[in-house]
């Protein structure tokens, strides 16, 4: 196991020192916070080369053993190209904001880019903040400038406020985008402010229709009737 951990984290550092590196993140909450998240991670060309085990770290198999560690966090859909880059996506579901803590804080290496959420409640509604480049330790001045990693962020009740500087109110979306040097080195946070819904307000209307709908069929069918005299 040790070993492991070890060609991870030798393979994380080359990663991201390498000058060929891509990152597109596709996130997507629903209003109790879970979600699914779409990562497409292509890779330098030069991997292949210097670790013949890349292929077996990121086939489905792997992934599933890794995601076999967390509770509520699922693999819906897995694809991986052979190309001369090579490009794995993953689609995967998450129970909870906990969940998806839970599940990177199994594997350092990826807090790099997923990075941890921390929530707070206010009157105006649900703060987020999601703090990115922490993790293994990575020299930050090796690392290539033009190397950049993407974030889009989608909800379904209205964004607030936000420190995005892509915000797009209408659809609820957030864009973010980083170079991996400014990354590591300022380590930045995220933060955006949603209006959630009450969801007890659409419970307590289905709870009075299911009592009024109850009532009705008793009364129509159970209710004893009197008897009528001739």
């Amino acid at each position: 196991m040790h070993a492991l951990i070890t060609r991870l984290m030798l393979f994380t550092a080359t990663l991201l020192l390498s000058s060929c590196l891509d990152y597109e993140e596709e996130l997507t909450f629903n209003e109790n916070l879970s979600g699914e998240v779409l990562v497409t991670l292509t890779l330098p060309d030069t991997l292949g080369t210097k670790f013949r085990e890349v292929p077996a770290l990121f086939s489905e198999q792997s992934i599933q053993g890794y995601l076999e560690k967390a509770s509520g966090v699922r693999l819906l859909a897995y694809q991986y190209k052979a190309d001369r880059r090579p490009e794995v996506k993953l689609k995967l579901a998450f129970a909870s904001l906990d969940a998806w803590n839970d599940a990177v804080a199994l594997h350092p290496q990826a807090s790099l880019l997923a990075g941890k959420f921390t929530r707070s409640k206010s009157d105006k509604g649900v703060t987020l903040e999601r703090q990115l480049g922490i993790g293994p330790e990575i020299p930050s001045a090796d690392l290539q400038g033009f190397n950049y990693v993407n974030y889009t962020l989608r909800f379904r009740d209205p964004i607030l406020t936000t420190n995005s500087p892509q915000f797009n109110k209408h659809g609820n979306e957030l864009r973010y985008r980083y170079s991996l040097d400014k990354l590591l080195a300022q380590q930045p946070v995220m933060t955006m402010t949603i209006k959630q819904s009450q969801p007890w307000i659409f419970i307590g209307l289905a709870s009075a229709a299911a009592v009024f709908a109850l009532w009705k069929i008793w009364a129509t069918w159970f209710k004893p009737r009197k008897k009528t005299t001739i």
